[in-house]
């Protein structure tokens, strides 16, 4: 999921640093309540990227995979 800046966007970073995600971009990423997500900036790209736990642990798998750290 990725968020864009736009001046004439309808979301803005929260006071307490939340950001609303709308309900279909949560359902499609298998986000719930509390759902805690790692979100990467680029800055000069003007985007926020987040990644949901499942996306996380796959990606953390298939690296621990190709490089053998999974060998004992």
């Amino acid at each position: 999921m990725q968020f864009t800046a736009v001046s004439a966007g309808q979301f803005a970073v929260g006071t307490r640093g939340e950001i609303a995600v709308p309900a279909p971009a949560r359902t499609s990423a298998g986000l719930h309540r509390d759902t805690r997500v790692a979100i990467v900036a680029v800055p000069r790209r003007q985007v926020l990227i987040v990644h949901p736990p499942a996306l996380l642990t796959g990606l953390l798998a298939a690296h621990y995979l190709a490089t053998g750290a999974d060998q004992p």
